[in-house]
């Protein structure tokens, strides 16, 4: 009885060892199999870390500039972390196939909603823009490299 349960074991241990050992020494596998965590993508080269990031602007009530806007204080009452989903998603203001939620009317409550956080926050009630960046870290030194532009969205709630 004792023997089978050995030999599972060290079975199993050998299947998990290989994909660590390769991680380790090599690189992580795709897809990954070593406790995948976030949502975020980060491509990792020899020299660099890409990895995506996404503000939220808007334009002051004092001036015609677009200045950044807190996520956590846009998105209140969901938490800050959702907002790459949501901005995947184009924050409900637009109608896609398959999101039965999207519909005109809830569309129409979820731009008043936007254009009262903005107006709170002290903001022009009528657009906001989504704006990705494609960030590159040094490997060597941690140090930040660029912060590049990848692209712009803006949502008119008028």
């Amino acid at each position: 009885m004792g023997i089978p349960k050995i030999k599972t074991t060290i079975l199993i241990s050998l299947i998990l060892i290989i994909p660590y050992l390769v991680k380790l020494l090599i690189a992580e596998p795709y897809p990954a199999i070593i406790l995948p965590s976030g949502h975020a993508k980060i491509k990792v080269t020899t020299s660099e870390y890409t990895f995506e990031s996404i503000e939220i602007e808007g334009v002051k009530n004092d001036n015609e500039l677009f200045s950044v806007i807190p996520p956590d204080a846009f998105l209140d009452p969901a938490p800050s972390r959702l907002l790459g989903y949501l901005a995947k998603n184009e924050f409900g203001l637009v109608k896609k196939e398959g999101m039965k939620a999207a519909t005109e009317k809830n569309i129409k409550l979820a731009k008043i909603w936007y254009a009262d956080k903005l107006i709170k926050l002290g903001y022009k009630p009528d657009l906001f823009k989504v704006v990705r960046y494609s960030n590159v870290i040094d490997k060597n030194s941690n140090t930040f490299i660029s912060k590049i532009q990848a692209s712009e969205v803006v949502y008119e709630l008028h």
